[in-house]
């Protein structure tokens, strides 16, 4: 990345476009305004959760984040434009700006989404990986909170979406993970959990929307924005963007 552009992909269930917009305006705004994020507050704020928890006993969800790691890598790594590849492009345009979508084949609520946006990779990593700044760029979004934080890299979230008439508004509870990789990339991955504190709301007219997997990966070349979700026997789900 030459620290002007940067590679966006996402992938969503129902509602992702105009959230997204909203993420790229902001990543912009927060830049052109003086954004005082530099690649080594990142690579300290998303130090391993093995580092970040040395000697002390470990939650039984930080045991889930290595396996959402490796199987969200291996989503992320595929190439989608392949012969035989599970993905089938539904976009592929080039101007105004390079965006590319794509639908997994086997899967009802599987998108991946590249793009590009004018900003740094760490001021977009840093502002959309926290879940509490997510009202300021998704119209969509109703509220956040971190629920637990299990350690630094490590943590429980709560999102609540609005009312889309005629749909109820959605909620969930992320397990969220940050790590940069080996190889120098940063990925956010969450999944689904159940935490006592945040209970299924759907008789009061709130439904639990639940995320398989989902997440951002943040390389040399920008971002690639990746999102699965899963639908919760015949409820859809609203989009909430996550980026790997």
């Amino acid at each position: 990345m030459n620290g002007n552009t940067h590679q966006y992909s996402h992938m969503n269930g129902s509602a992702g476009t105009e959230a997204d917009a909203g993420a790229m305006d902001a990543i912009v705004e927060k830049q052109q305004f003086g954004n005082k994020v530099t690649e080594t507050q990142s690579t300290n704020q998303y130090q391993s959760t093995e580092e970040a928890t040395t000697g002390v006993p470990k939650h039984p969800y930080v045991q889930e984040c290595e396996k959402m790691t490796a199987r969200f890598s291996s989503l992320i790594d595929e190439d989608a434009d392949a012969p035989g590849s599970p993905w089938t492009i539904m976009v592929n345009q080039l101007q105004p700006s390079f965006l590319k979508i794509y639908k997994h084949k086997d899967a009802d609520f599987c998108y991946k989404i590249v793009a590009t946006a004018d900003n740094t990779p760490e001021t977009a990593f840093d502002l959309l990986s926290d879940v509490t700044k997510r009202p300021e760029w998704d119209d969509l979004c109703d509220s956040t909170r971190i629920i637990e934080e299990l350690d630094a890299a490590t943590k429980i979230q709560y999102v609540k979406m609005k009312p889309i008439w005629p749909t109820s508004a959605r909620d969930t509870v992320l397990l969220s993970y940050v790590k940069q990789l080996e190889d120098g990339r940063y990925l956010n991955v969450t999944q689904s959990v159940v935490h006592d504190q945040c209970p299924d709301l759907t008789s009061k007219g709130t439904v639990r929307m639940e995320a398989g997997l989902a997440g951002q990966l943040n390389n040399s070349h920008g971002y690639l924005f990746h999102q699965i979700v899963t639908r919760d026997g015949s409820e859809s789900t609203q989009a909430f963007g996550l980026f790997l």
